[in-house]
This record gives C-alpha cells, structure tokens and sequence, in this order.
C-alpha cells in the first residue's frame, strides 16, 4: 500500500544558545484524532503540554535547537510525520520525543526507547520514573498492535523515546476517550509533563559532545518502586551472563566438594556423630520430588490455561487480579502437595520426615534458574530481548543463597562445637536399642562370675584388665536428644532469615513491577484481536515464579516432631492450606460457571446473561467492549440477486444508480453474535424478512482485526449515508474516458488510458502504458484506489498540473518488487479533485528498459480491473457543537456543508448498543462507497 498525503502540520522551531552548532532535539504529538472519540489522552493532553513547552523554551531557550511538530493525520497512517521528514527541519534534528495516548490515562510509560542514551536522559530528568525494557520487546514482537510516530522517526535514523499511556486500552478509540473517563484525571496530565520535560529538557540541554555521539546501544531498563531506574547497555548483560554461567556452577561445585570433605573430617574427629542410613527410596524421591513437582505444576497450570480459553476467555479483561491469585494458589498448592506424596512405610523404613533446611531445594532451584540463563542468553544473541533481565537477577540471588548456605547452613563449613545430625527419631531409637543391646550381652557373659577385686599392679598384670575389657564395651556418651533437637532448631533459623532475605524480597520486587505494567496492558488486548493465550499464558508464567520463590522453604519442616505437630503439607498449617484452597475455588469455579452463561450454553437458551445481573460479567462502562463498525456502499454491483436485501436504488440528478449496503460490526464472535446484533433494529429486520439475514464469520475479517469475528447484514433503506450537500466543480476535462462511475451522489470518478515517458530509461525515452484516474469526493478529504493487478509506479497531480509531475516516493519507501495494490489519498481541502497516474507493472506492458524490446503497437490488449472508493467519518451527533462559518438560515460554503454528514447507521449502533459494549472505528472511514472498474488498454 502506498500514501499521498496533504496535511497541515503546525510547526515551531526556537533556536538553542550553544556556541557550536548540535543537532536539535524534535517534540512530536498529533492533534488529530479518530472519528469515534473526542481524543482526550489521543492525543489532547499531548497537544496541551507541547503548546505549554512551546511558551516555556521560548522565555527559556536550552542549548539545543528544538522543534515541534504538533502533527496531523498520524490516526490513518502516521502521515503527519512523513510529512515532517519532507520539510527541511527536519535534517535539523538527532533526537526526539514523542508524544502518545495507546491507552485512557494513567501513569505515563516509555513504551519505547531506541537505546541507553535516551533512557539514561529521562533517568536525569524524570522523578518519578515508571518505565519498563519489556513494553519495548512487546512492541516488537506485536504483542500490542498499535502503531505510533516513533516508527516513523527511528526508520529516518533518529534516536529517541515513545511516551505512552497504556492503562485501560478498552476505552481507547471510544467515546470513553473524554476527560470524565480519563484514568487518574489531573494526576495523569502531571504524569505527562513530568515525562515530556524531564527527557525533552535534558536532551536539549546537553552538551556538544553528548549531542554528537554515535548511533546508541540497545539498553535495559526497569524501575523499583518508581523512584529509582536501573539502566545498563543489552551487551553488558549479555556479557555479565556468560561469566554468571561460567563462574557460578564452578565455584558452587567447590564449594559442595568442600563441604563433603570437611563433613568426612568431621565425623573422624568425633564431631559430627551421624546416627541414621536413609532408605534408597526416600532419598531417590528427596531429590527428584522438586522436578517432578515442577512438571506436574507446569502441566496443571497448562490444564488452566486451557480452561480459562475455552470457559472464559475474557474473565481477565475486568478482573486480572483475580486470575492472577487463582493460578498463583493454584500453584502453590499442587507443588506442596506432590511434594509431600507419602511413600510406603516398607520403602522409608518407616519414617517421613520434613527436612529442616532449604538448601536442597535451593540447589534444584539454582540449577533451573541455570537453564533458563542459557535460554535467556541465547534470546540476546539472537533476537536481542532485553527484558530478560529478571532471569539474570534471580539467577545470581539464588546462586548467593546456596553459597551462604553452603558455608554458614546446618552442616556447613563455619559452624563451632560438637554437633549431632539426627535424620528422624526413630533412627535415634534404633541406635539405642542396639547400644542397650550389647550392654545386656556384656553382663550375661558376667553372670555367676564374682565380682574381682581391684589388684595392685605389677609386671605380671595384663595390660588389659577384664574390668578395662568390660568398659571397653560401654557406648559412647552421646548428646541427650533435646539437646540435639536445640542445637538443629538454633543453626537452622540462624540461617533461614539471611536466606530468606537474599532469595525473596528483591526477586518480588522485580516480578511485582513486571506484573503491575503486564496486568495493565495485556488483559483488554482480548478485544481487538489479541489471542487469550498470549495473556493467560503471561499470567500463568508470572504467578508460578512467584511460588517458585516460597516453594524451598514452605515445604520444608523443623526437625523437632513437637513444633510438626500442627504441619499439614510441608511447612504449612492445615488452616493455610485450607485458606488456599478456599481462594483458588473462589477465585477460579465462579469464573468458569459464569463463562457459561454468554456462551454456547446462552445459545442453547439454558440461561442467560445480563449487564445488569451475573456471576463475574466480563464487561462494564469502565472495562467495555469494543465493537468495530463499517457501513460500505457498493455502486452497480454486478451481480444482483432477486429479493436481495441489499440492493436499493437510489434517484440522483444525473440518473438512478442500484446500490449494495451493507452494515459490518466487528468483535469477539460469542458476543456480538448473542448479545449485540439481536438488538440492533435494522439486523432484526433483515432477519425477520429473511432478505440476505444476518451472517457471521471469522474469516474476512480485516487484518488489523485478526483472532474476531464479524456479523454483517443489509443497511436498510433508511440507513443510506448521506455526505453533505455539493457545490463543487466537476473534474470532468472533457475525456475521453474509457471508464467512469454511475451517477451517485459520493463521488465521481473517470479513467482513460494514458502514455508515459519513462525517466528509468533516459537513452531510449520509449513510451509506457499507464492510466490516469480523476477522483472527487463529496465532502471528503480521503479516496483510495484498489489494483487487481499490481502497479510499478505512481504519482499524484492537481488537474490543473500537466504530466511533469515527478514520479519520486519518499526516500527510504520505494515502490516494492512486486508492485501495488494500493493507493490511498489525502487531501487538506474537503472535496478536492485528485488525479492519479500509474504504470503498470507488467513487462508485456513495455516498463522500463523492456519499453525497448517491443514495438508500441504490437503489445496486446489486456483488461485491468479494479475498484475506486472513498471514505467518510462524519457522522451527526459527532460533528455536535461545531460552529460554521456562515450565519444559519444563508447558504452554505463548502467547507461547512461537510456539517450536513449524516451516517444513520453508526447513529444506530450508538444508539441500540448494550451499556458494557462501545463502539470504535474499523478502519479509516466508518463510511466506505466504492464501485469496480474494468476497461482494456490496447
């Protein structure tokens, strides 16, 4: 597809102080907005605070030249910062801001940033800073669908940061654009300012040398509790994680062979006196319990995934918190479980036991967070992701905790006095029998012997006397039991607490600030496309690290049978685990039944769902859903069905034309089918008289809105879009014309084959066939052109311009290979007369250095086919409170008789849809008028 755009930009330029001469710093916002909201965070806040940077550097000029450029036409293509590349301040400019409304308020967000640099300036300038790496890879990875000017700047090789709100995208493009809706009100608009100067201020400022510096690293970025932002380059991580993955298995494998070695040396001393022999079985399920435990979490909560998509999809979409504790206890819960299987009494020797110290499990955790490294690291190389920065983080802490525990944990390397490590009682039972044992053996050998007397000791006495012997046989003196349970107990919570502190908070931290910016920007993508799996399965993710982080130390138990007394699974109180329990089946069971009730189960009329009663209704005034609207006008349709319900004819001063109309409403597919289209009046019609019906389909539908579907249905003849009156001259020039459109009160268009000089070939100068298309619309500034077979080139000239118009694109946006399909056009003024020219994309045709092959006239007939359209987005009640420029009662100029737009139709969906669903725009007009062409080029 490719744009002629003609805008009005509004442009300003003040000049910095700096001596030498920097590259300026650009400030960029967009004034238009969508026909279906009043555009209050998209983009009037934005317009407001630069119109307010405007008065402030010009009493207060900075270093470095800024520019503003406050914007039109970015909704329907980013076309007013194309045009801005045209204009020579452009070169002018190294760096940028821009400003973006991707959601209805809130904190602001740089949703994207070209590198380090740029961060590093808002980091200086910004207090209260709220930014995170992973909006940027969600961006590029087309997570969020949405497109803004940066992409636009950053193609032209500029640097610089996208400042976004992203909180409560159901209500973005909506009427609920407006300022009662807006999230946070004042605090949202203070949020922007802060952001906007903060960064623009401290990039204009800079010096001569920072100004200059070459194109920027990619950088890493998040932010702890919105007062302090961690920044550092994507390479300096990438290279931190291969020494992490090097160092950190070798020096822990040292320290573990270390501690095996003084444990040995230990017990030879008389130190460590080692009572017990676990069974096989036990100490093979000690340690594959965590993986299998982790397999079995992972597969649940796959089970869940699945649920919530088939059940209720969008449960998430008004409450995400509440999906969040559903798998987080979900989690939790099947790992205590599986982690506390009993085994048989036969393979545990009797005993079950909680170990009282987590380094095990933190050892299995290390090694995962290992794998992930790997992963994460290989992620940088490739595909440069840079918000796998957590995996780094967590990774070292768990690394840390091992170490600590290695050398100060029970039965570590630093530890002073006598110690006893005593697996379970029961062991210490057996030992003691074994010790009364042999005492008792000892004294039958005695039995009917006298007792001997003590002897003075000569030369003749043996060395080992039989009262030596009989000592000899004594057990040693071992540490009375409590005293052994004491001396557990005290090393292990001396050495939970610095655990815990190194393995928990910070890791919280950062998955708290991951949560919190995912929650607000993923769940209400569900409504333009977005798939539910690339939202529960983040969810899902997020909520079993958090329980990965407490699994090594709820499981794990004291050593002492009295204070396990109250443990039901692991390390839990059985009211704990009941709690759980409660929270997950509240949390999930009330979602699930609901999701029946406004799907399959509604249509088999087993129940039904209102907005105004319900079990957890998906939708609301504050949480919407978006319903996309299009009417389309198809002029002369070639084929017409008897009784067809979409066919009218319409009367017209230069004759009677039959017209296709056809009402399209776009959405999720169990909702608009159910519960939106059974109440529009003119979808009952068509229903009722059974004139083409309503029908509904997942496939066609607009690519922008893939994952919905869309119901469509005949208009109506009261719904015929009306586009003001016509006071317009003609684009008629005589012809002679080998196609033109039925007479029609939208728009009028002709096309006539036409000869081109080719400039690619400059020697030969050989003609090339083309055709030049004459479009005007009522009261439109938008028309488009539809190629079923592909063009090589175009241009756009004024009917009073003749053929040496330059046929150049824009640098860095040639024509492709393959040609086009597409051309849309924009004019400033309403009504504007555009002619197009192009050249085909054939090589029969004569195009280019092939013009020489083939004689003129020997090429052969060929048939091009086509279709011309234009748009309209003026509609009644939203052109309510504009003012014209002629007094009431006078006749009215052109340029007000736009205000005589009338769409019935969308007036319709406003009107009859459900107070939990808003409508929006589909795609750049609400309005499409279109007819096919189709004439033969000899």
């Amino acid at each position: 597809m490719a744009s002629y755009f003609e805008g009005n930009n509004i442009l300003v330029r003040i000049p910095g102080t700096a001596e030498q001469s920097t590259p300026g710093v650009l400030f960029s916002a967009h004034w238009d907005s969508v026909s279906t909201a009043p555009g209050a965070t998209d983009d009037g806040i934005a317009v407001s605070i630069l119109i307010q940077l405007v008065s402030f550097f010009h009493k207060h000029p900075p270093r470095r030249t800024v520019i503003f450029n406050i914007n039109n036409g970015e909704e329907d293509g980013l076309h007013g910062a194309h045009a801005f590349l045209l204009h020579p301040w452009a070169s002018e400019v190294r760096d940028f801001v821009n400003l973006e409304g991707a959601a209805a308020g809130g904190p602001v967000l740089p949703f994207r940033a070209t590198g380090e640099s740029i961060m590093r300036a808002y980091r200086k300038g910004v207090g209260n800073v709220h930014a995170n790496v992973l909006s940027a890879d969600a961006f590029e990875r087309g997570v969020v669908r949405s497109g803004t000017d940066y992409q636009v700047y950053t193609a032209d090789e500029m640097r610089g940061v996208d400042l976004a709100f992203y909180r409560g995208r159901a209500r973005y493009h909506t009427k609920y654009d407006a300022v009662p809706w807006t999230e946070g009100r004042e605090r949202a608009v203070w949020s922007m300012i802060e952001a906007a100067y903060g960064t623009g201020a401290t990039l204009a400022n800079e010096g001569s040398v920072e100004a200059s510096l070459p194109a920027e690293r990619k950088g890493v970025w998040f932010d702890l509790f919105g007062s302090a932002l961690l920044l550092f380059t994507l390479d300096s991580m990438f290279v931190f994680n291969i020494v992490t993955l090097v160092v950190g298995p070798i020096v822990l494998l040292l320290l573990l062979t270390l501690q095996v070695a003084v444990s040995r040396k230990r017990t030879r001393s008389g130190q460590w006196l080692v009572f017990s022999s676990t069974p096989m079985a036990r100490a093979l399920w000690t340690s594959a319990r965590y993986w299998f435990a982790l397999i079995v979490v992972v597969g649940v909560q796959a089970g869940w995934v699945a649920g919530w998509v088939k059940l209720n999809p969008f449960m998430v979409h008004t409450y995400p918190y509440t999906v969040l504790t559903s798998s987080f206890t979900l989690s939790f819960l099947i790992f205590t479980f599986v982690v506390n299987v009993p085994l048989p009494a036969k393979m545990t020797g009797n005993t079950q036991h909680l170990s009282p110290s987590p380094l095990p499990l933190l050892l299995h955790t290390y090694f995962l967070t290992y794998v992930l490294l790997i992963v994460s690291t290989v992620g940088i190389s490739k595909l440069h992701i840079s918000g796998s920065y957590f995996i780094t983080a967590w990774n070292l802490l768990i690394w840390v905790a091992c170490v600590f525990g290695v050398i100060f944990g029970k039965g570590g390397l630093v530890f002073s006095g006598k110690q006893t490590f005593v697996i379970s009682e029961e062991d210490l039972n057996e030992e003691s029998d074994e010790l009364r044992s042999a005492s008792a053996g000892l004294s039958e050998d005695r039995q009917g012997q006298a007792p001997e007397e003590n002897v003075n000791a000569t030369e003749r006495t043996p060395l080992l006397s039989r009262s030596d012997s009989t000592s000899s046989h004594t057990p040693p003196k071992s540490i009375e039991p409590d005293t052994q349970v004491h001396a557990t107990e005290l090393q292990t919570t001396y050495t939970w607490l610095p655990l815990i502190l190194i393995v928990l908070p910070l890791p919280l931290v950062l998955l708290s600030q991951i949560t919190i910016i995912l929650v607000g920007a993923l769940p209400q993508t569900l409504a333009d496309g977005n798939s539910a799996l690339a939202v529960y399965i983040p969810l899902a993710g997020i909520a079993g690290v958090a329980g990965l982080f407490g699994w090594p130390f709820v499981i794990c138990g004291s050593s002492s049978p009295e204070n396990n007394k109250g443990l039901y699974m692991g390390g839990l109180h059985r009211y704990v685990v009941l709690l759980l329990i409660v929270v997950f089946v509240v949390t999930t069971l009330p979602g699930w039944l609901a999701g029946g009730f406004y799907g399959d189960i509604a249509d088999r009329g087993l129940t039904r769902w209102t907005e105004s009663h319900g079990l957890y209704p998906p939708f609301g005034p504050e949480t919407p859903l978006k319903v996309f609207f299009q009417q389309t006008v198809e002029l002369s349709p070639p084929e017409i069905t008897q009784n067809d319900g979409h066919i009218l004819t319409i009367q017209h001063e230069s004759g009677n034309t039959t017209v296709k109309m056809e009402t399209t409403l776009t959405a999720s597919g169990e909702f608009l089918e159910h519960w939106i289209v059974p109440r529009i009046p003119s979808a009952l019609t068509a229903i009722t008289r059974a004139k083409g019906g309503v029908t509904c389909s997942s496939l066609g539908v607009d690519p922008r809105k893939i994952g919905l579907s869309k119901c469509a249905w005949p208009s109506g003849e009261g719904m015929i879009p009306e586009p003001g009156s016509d006071d317009s001259d003609d684009n008629d020039d005589g012809g002679p014309w080998h196609w033109r459109t039925s007479p029609n009160p939208w728009f009028s268009a002709n096309i006539r084959n036409q000869l081109f000089n080719d400039s690619s070939a400059p020697h030969t100068m050989h003609p090339v066939r083309g055709a030049s298309i004459f479009i005007r619309g009522t009261n439109t500034r938008n028309c488009r052109v539809y190629f079923d077979q592909p063009v090589a080139r175009y241009r756009v000239r004024d009917s009073e311009h003749g053929l040496d118009v330059s046929w150049d694109t824009q640098k860095g946006y040639s024509v492709p290979e393959t040609g086009l399909n597409e051309v849309s056009l924009w004019s400033r003024d309403w009504g504007k007369n555009f002619v197009l020219d192009v050249i085909w994309k054939e090589q029969d045709l004569g195009f280019g250095v092939q013009a020489t092959q083939k004689p003129f006239h020997s090429q052969r007939q060929t048939q091009r086919t086509g279709k011309v359209a234009c748009e309209w987005a003026e509609y009644e009640s939203g052109m309510a409170g504009l003012e014209r420029t002629v007094p009431p009662g006078t006749p009215m100029k052109s340029s007000d008789s736009k205000l005589e737009a009338k769409i019935p139709a969308f007036e319709e969906i406003l009107s009859f849809l459900p107070r939990w669903a808003v409508v929006s725009k589909l795609t750049d007009g609400l309005v499409e008028v279109w007819q096919t062409f189709g004439y033969t080029i000899l």
